[in-house]
């Protein structure tokens, strides 16, 4: 009995952000909040992981960051 696994083809796309530049630079007064768009595709689907001053930021479940 042969327990090898059949080859199968996997359909795999790089990811890619719709528009990189959308989320380069945004301005916010303190105490305000601001949205920063983040449309990435790929298969299989990808991560957001979120940095700021080269420190990873976890987001909660709904996406949302506070940063203070």
């Amino acid at each position: 009995e042969d327990d090898a696994a059949e080859p199968e083809d996997l359909k795999a796309e790089a990811p890619y952000f719709l528009d990189p530049h959308d989320s380069d630079r945004h301005l916010a007064v303190i105490g305000e909040d601001v949205r920063i768009p983040c449309k990435a595709f790929g298969s299989p689907t990808p991560f957001i992981n979120w940095y700021r001053n080269n420190t990873r930021v976890n987001t909660h479940e709904n996406d949302r960051i506070k940063i203070k």
